[in-house]
């Protein structure tokens, strides 16, 4: 049978994928398939692939190679579930990243980029599908539109011009999934191709192939995807986040303040909750909050303050941290103590520390450079923070200077029964 395809149609007609070639474990990880915490909170979906396995770059999750004299269908569809509002679902490329195409989210909306001798072309609409929802995502080539369709319903087309393809050229279509294959300063409109995201119930073009590259060549290193998910950032017991302190508040101000806060659910009794550390200094961090069996630990400069923890694992709560220069101020759930012995020292050495171009603010743990000068051993947290907010701005993990490919930035496994913020169960 004789096939007629565009390049950039090529490129929208991607192979079913052979679920059995993916094993959902992690490497490093604390997620075990025999660890039953939290009613559950670990249970998988073993039919879906999660795309957002690495956080730099563009590094995709999964690679395949097609050859395109096999192709014998226009369409292509999948089920795709994401809290993350920007990111590369999948890339397809010809004639080695010549001519390419992706389909991705912006603010939620899908957007797709084509990119070839003929006509480059950009485009987003519909509205967001991040709601941590499956939609059904289906791509189709109708002479010269590529047309999107999520759940049943068309959403934008793109018209576009393309080489003709038959089967005897021998031409690859090149396919990753959750990153790319060329250089992301290529792409028409810029985006951050890391996608905390899944994938499910891939049919695309009716061919059946390995994996070339990804999970299934590390055997088990892979972020699983959680049968029920809720926003927030999971933190799996084997990494740190971490972000340039100065970059994300004002300082210098004559009435400087640190405010920290967030929905916190701790699934194990202990980890770094949070530090912020002058990486050049080798001093230990100014300041860290710890959680240690019953106690939450907060050191500040030349003092400690210890409070009883008297929330259970994968109870949710909110907690709160605003140091002034006269008060330390430490809200957890219905639980708020104030401190009005702060010194002045310690103030100002908390607002240096905030405004050198070396201060980092870190979730999760201490990077190694930092554990030798840090008296208390490193345990890395595990568990779900959400909302998280630095000196009254929202943050994302995905914008860290430094974020460990353990961590899920924007969702959380959900426990049963639902979470005590009501978060509805997806």
């Amino acid at each position: 049978m004789k096939t007629h395809v565009g390049v950039h149609l090529a490129l929208l007609m991607l192979l079913r994928l052979s679920n059995g070639d993916i094993s959902p474990k992690q490497e490093n990880s604390k997620v075990d398939e025999g660890t039953d915490l939290c009613h559950d909170i670990y249970r998988k979906d073993p039919e879906a692939l999660n795309i957002g396995q690495h956080w730099a770059g563009a590094v995709p999750a999964a690679t395949t190679h097609i050859d395109l004299s096999r192709v014998t269908s226009p369409a292509s569809s999948f089920e795709f579930r994401t809290f993350d509002p920007e990111g590369v679902i999948f890339y397809g490329d010809t004639a080695w990243g010549q001519d390419w195409f992706t389909l991705g989210l912006r603010n939620g909306r899908p957007e797709i980029q084509v990119r070839n001798t003929f006509s480059p072309a950009s485009v987003s609409g519909c509205k967001p599908i991040n709601d941590g929802q499956w939609h059904l995502v289906a791509v189709r080539s109708e002479a010269s539109n590529i047309v999107l369709h999520v759940d049943h319903e068309e959403v934008f087309r793109v018209w576009h011009l393309s080489m003709p393809v038959n089967e005897s050229t021998g031409m690859i279509l090149r396919i990753a999934v959750g990153g790319m294959l060329t250089n992301q300063s290529n792409l028409l409109v810029p985006m951050n191709p890391a996608l905390d995201g899944c994938i499910r119930s891939w049919n695309w073009m009716n061919q059946t192939t390995a994996w070339l590259t990804g999970p299934p060549v590390r055997q088990g290193a892979i972020k699983p995807c959680f049968a029920q998910v809720h926003r927030g950032s999971f933190f799996s017991g084997a990494g740190l986040a971490m972000f340039r302190s100065k970059d994300l508040g004002h300082g210098g101000l004559k009435d400087w303040s640190l405010t920290l806060e967030m929905h916190i659910r701790p699934l194990k009794d202990a980890g770094l909750i949070f530090a912020l550390a002058d990486v050049s200094s080798q001093e230990r961090p100014i300041l860290s909050l710890r959680l240690k069996g019953q106690e939450y630990t907060l050191h500040l400069g030349r003092s400690t303050e210890t409070v009883s923890n008297m929330r259970m694992p994968c109870e949710e709560y909110r907690l709160v941290l605003v140091i002034t220069k006269t008060c330390i101020t430490l809200g957890m759930g219905d639980l708020l103590i104030r401190n009005a012995d702060l010194s002045d020292h310690d103030y100002q050495d908390l607002m240096e520390a905030w405004n050198n171009p070396e201060g980092r603010l870190i979730f999760g743990g201490l990077p190694k450079e930092l554990e030798n000068y840090d008296p208390e051993p490193m345990v890395f947290f595990e568990g779900c923070m959400r909302d998280v907010m630095v000196q009254e701005h929202p943050l994302d993990m995905d914008h860290a200077l430094f974020k460990s490919d353990s961590i899920w930035s924007h969702s959380c496994p959900q426990n049963l029964p639902s979470t005590s913020s009501g978060e509805k169960k997806v």
